[in-house]
């Protein structure tokens, strides 16, 4: 997504989670409004730790959330949908699972024979 003439994004970490989560607890009388706002900047600074990890140098600043009060109302829309679409995305759970081994086991055909 680009704000401001630069290019952000987001990755929902454990740490943005548990830092959301603190947000939350210690703010619930906060408006949903600043909630969306909040959790794009955690998720915003997860994405740019991930990326140095990775070795990259030249990043972009971190989103605040003055800087995205600043912004039209139709940056928000777009924000809320695409925290929401990664959040999705970072926490899908995917198992590989693996065929049988041939002769390792019993299978149907094999437990009857040995009746």
């Amino acid at each position: 997504m680009i704000i401001n003439k630069r290019e952000v994004g987001f990755f929902y970490s454990v740490g943005a989670h548990c830092a959301y989560s603190d947000y939350i607890i210690k703010n619930p009388e906060d408006p949903v409004s600043e909630a969306v706002l909040k959790k794009a900047v955690l998720m915003n600074a997860a994405w740019l730790e991930a990326r140095r990890e990775a070795g990259e140098t030249d990043l972009p600043e971190p989103l605040t959330v003055e800087e995205l009060k600043k912004c039209p109302m139709s940056v928000f829309a777009v924000l809320a949908s695409e925290i929401e679409e990664q959040e999705k995305k970072d926490s899908e759970v995917t198992v590989e699972a693996e065929e049988p081994k041939e002769g390792k086991g019993k299978n149907g055909r094999s437990a009857e024979k040995s009746k």
